[in-house]
């Protein structure tokens, strides 16, 4: 494998784990409402308002400050310290990587979101963008959308298969990660470099082109999360056409004026 596909396929691992993460936190603004009644809801919720509380941006915040917060959660949960690792060389740029082990039938499967959050100036926010508020069954605050929300999805599902004794047929190892939105102190580069073994899972082998990747449908995405070996031969012609809708380069995403904005969720 030359090293642009190991590159992109490395890639794919990150995209479609960081996608697994939006769909399991599906819905910031059904956990509003459901908090009260629903005991999963209210840990989201008390995690959600733990790390909006967190200032996590790059030029006065901390990662480390987030990810120690987490941390203790696992910690305090009973997962094994060994499994529960704050890692990186910027003191207030740690990444946390925590692993739920299963019975080592399948490679295992990364699940991967990043703590840290563009800058949020007081004054261009209708409510305080580091303090997580309702109203109207939304929330707000600097990362409810990008990407506090799911990587509370994936700490709360983690929590949760470790409290009811599931055991997966294989590892799920959850990074948290630091300098995605400055690109400065990359975690997921840090944790590639200085710690390859903890980032290798077993997604990203289907064979699939970019354009075949992109042309993939959020169900057909999700199989492959959840069992990428039993999922049946794709049909190789109807992706082909799918793929031909796509650029050569899949577009930038649109960024809303990460400066302005109430901070509602579907904003940011």
């Amino acid at each position: 494998m030359n090293q642009a596909i190991a590159n992109w396929t490395l890639g794919t691992h990150l995209v479609r784990a960081a996608l697994l993460g939006a769909c399991v936190f599906i819905s910031t603004g059904a956990l509003a409402g459901n908090a009260k009644s629903d005991p999963q809801a209210a840990l989201g919720r008390s995690l959600l308002a733990e790390l909006i509380g967190t200032d996590t941006t790059p030029n006065h915040g901390s990662t480390t400050a987030a990810a120690e917060k987490l941390a203790r959660r696992f910690r305090d949960a009973g997962f094994a310290a060994d499994d529960v690792l704050l890692l990186g060389d910027e003191p207030l740029k740690r990444n946390l990587v925590v692993r739920l082990r299963g019975k080592g039938e399948r490679a295992p499967i990364l699940l991967l979101a990043h703590l840290d959050v563009v800058e949020a100036r007081r004054e261009d926010w209708h409510f305080d963008p580091f303090v997580l508020s309702e109203r109207d069954g939304w929330f707000y605050g600097r990362g409810t959308m990008d990407i506090k929300g799911a990587a509370v999805g994936l700490v709360s599902a983690l929590l949760r298969l470790h409290a009811e004794g599931t055991r997966p047929r294989g590892d799920y190892v959850l990074a948290l990660t630091a300098g995605e939105e400055d690109g400065a102190d990359n975690g997921v580069e840090w944790l590639l470099a200085h710690r390859p073994g903890l980032m290798r899972a077993g997604l990203g082998r289907l064979g699939l082109t970019p354009k075949e990747f992109w042309a993939l449908t959020p169900a057909e995405l999700m199989l492959m999360l959840g069992d990428p070996q039993a999922v049946p031969p794709l049909n190789r012609a109807r992706l082909d056409a799918l793929a031909r809708a796509w650029p050569d380069r899949v577009p930038e995403e649109r960024k809303d004026d990460e400066d302005a904005g109430d901070g509602r969720t579907g904003r940011n």
